[in-house]
């Protein structure tokens, strides 16, 4: 059986080059890398507390939404919010279906209007950057959790492009999304 196994490698490697090889271990490296639950590394939380740090006399508000039907977006979020934490961000954090400001990257900053990002989008952009999180900055943005009456960034933790929940359904259904959406504006009012 071992001999056989042997045999069947040497014929397969015998006709691909070093870098066919390569390029076939980078796809499927690939492939298991979309698969694999994301985590920010420790380098990466570092590289992040440089920028959001909250300046004297500030108060830096959050709003951090996590797609409830992703497998990883519950426990990445938390990463953020930990982060946030650290820092002294006030944070919310909130669960959404199909949420509307979805990122094919998996992360979005929202922000009332992007060319103006508010300060707390600018501290997580850079902040992202610098740990090299790629994410998308959209507009879009929450009333404060505690009760002002101002709009306050987020960031929206949803699945990235081509990935798929455990149930197989894939990306977002946007008609799903703004009933929830408009469900949520009913209950916040």
């Amino acid at each position: 059986m071992l001999d056989r196994q042997v045999a069947d490698w040497k014929q397969k490697t015998e006709k691909t080059t070093p870098d066919e090889a390569k390029a076939r271990i980078d796809a499927l490296e690939a492939r298991v890398a979309r698969m694999e639950p994301r985590a920010i590394s420790a380098e990466q939380r570092a590289q992040i507390a440089k920028f959001v740090q909250v300046p004297a006399g500030s108060t830096y508000v959050m709003v951090i939404a996590s797609d409830m039907d992703c497998t990883d977006c519950y426990q990445y979020a938390t990463d953020f919010q930990g982060i946030l934490f650290d820092a002294h961000w006030r944070h919310e954090m909130v669960r959404v279906m199909a949420h509307r400001g979805a990122s094919p990257k998996g992360v979005a900053i929202e922000t009332p209007n992007p060319s103006a990002p508010l300060p707390e989008a600018m501290a997580l952009m850079n902040g992202l950057t610098a740990a090299g999180i790629l994410f998308d900055l959209t507009q879009g943005a929450e009333l404060d959790p505690n009760g002002s009456a101002k709009w306050v960034a987020g960031i929206a933790i949803t699945r990235q492009a081509g990935a798929y929940s455990s149930t197989g359904k894939a990306v977002i259904n946007s008609e799903r999304a703004d009933r929830h959406h408009a469900a949520r504006a009913r209950w916040r009012a």
